[in-house]
């Protein structure tokens, strides 16, 4: 059974906006499984990719402050939580400037466990400003994607010789 060419575009958006996958998983599918040109592979990944680092972040970010809101365990829950947090990975956020650069570096490694939904998590965590969240999730995503559009060619050409 053929899959038509609508479904697996939108089959590599929904991968590059899966937390397990993001970008690492959703562009080597397209190229790979998919054979789409890795413009388009890029485009289709990121595009999911940097949606679902932006709707983790807003969901999270409204969501945490209407609990803290309505309940004061959920508080002192949130309050301990985001200060224990703070103070052992604050050398990283201190100065606003350089906040960008470190969920910036953050989101761009394409590594597990880290990505535009940690990258999301860790601007709440840390309350970062929206336009630098926003900013370093967009911009760590694509690079992540050119980073992996690399790796996946590099394996194709290392594959198509035999190398491996």
């Amino acid at each position: 059974m053929e899959i038509s060419g609508l479904y697996k575009e939108l089959s590599v958006i929904i991968l590059g906006a899966l937390p397990i996958s993001e970008v690492r998983g959703a562009i080597p599918t397209a190229i790979f499984a998919y054979q789409f040109p890795p413009w388009k592979a890029y485009i289709l990944a990121v595009t999911g990719n940097i949606i679902a680092g932006l709707l983790v972040f807003i969901v999270l970010k409204y969501l945490s402050e209407f609990i803290v809101r309505r309940s004061n365990q959920a508080k002192k829950i949130f309050s301990w939580l985001f200060e224990h947090t703070k103070k052992r990975h604050t050398g990283h956020f201190k100065r606003y400037k350089y906040s960008f650069w470190a969920l910036f570096i953050f989101i761009a490694m394409p590594l597990p466990l880290t990505g535009a939904w940690s990258g999301a998590i860790a601007a709440v965590i840390f309350g970062m400003p929206p336009k630098v969240t926003v900013l370093a999730i967009a911009s760590g995503v694509s690079v992540a994607g050119i980073i992996v559009i690399i790796l996946s060619q590099a394996g194709n050409i290392f594959l198509a010789q035999n190398l491996f």
